[in-house]
């Protein structure tokens, strides 16, 4: 579970940052979700708002080091969306090649640059609404930390 002091300032943030939200259980999956059915399916047999790789692990380390932690997704690829067969063959890793073989892809399945283009606005998006998150999200800790060194002078005092 996320700490509560960060799941309450992200909750803040993003309502101060005006940014649409939903909060829930995560589903993590070990492969790329690709299409809209599979999503779905997943949502609804295990009930959670977002399917993705990365937060459980992530999640574990912080627990297994005893650090709290909290998951804020920005959601690129929404649930109703198939993403191109591209995005799941081209590697994952910061250092694999990925420019060859998205254009011998694409050479060979032209419309998918159309999905691709949508891919690329809604990263954009939600690269908007993470950069809106965090700036409220430093705000909120920076506040809390500022208010928890006052009291503690205060009870010093």
């Amino acid at each position: 579970m996320p700490d509560r002091n960060l799941l309450a300032g992200a909750r803040n943030a993003v309502e101060v940052a005006g940014i649409d939200f939903e909060m829930g259980p995560i589903i993590n999956v070990p492969t790329i979700a690709r299409t809209a059915g599979m999503k779905q399916w997943i949502g609804e047999e295990l009930g959670g708002v977002c399917v993705e790789m990365e937060s459980f692990m992530v999640a574990e380390v912080a627990v297994d080091a005893g650090l709290p932690f909290v998951v804020i997704r920005a959601i690129v690829d929404t649930v109703e969306m198939d993403l191109p067969e591209l995005v799941g063959n081209i590697g994952q890793a910061p250092n694999s090649r990925r420019v060859l073989p998205a254009i011998k892809h694409l050479s060979r399945h032209p419309a998918d640059i159309s999905d691709l283009a949508r891919l690329g606005r809604s990263a954009a998006r939600a690269r908007r609404a993470l950069t809106g998150f965090f700036n409220e999200f430093s705000s909120e800790l920076a506040a809390a930390e500022e208010s928890a060194v006052s009291e503690a002078v205060g009870q010093a005092l």
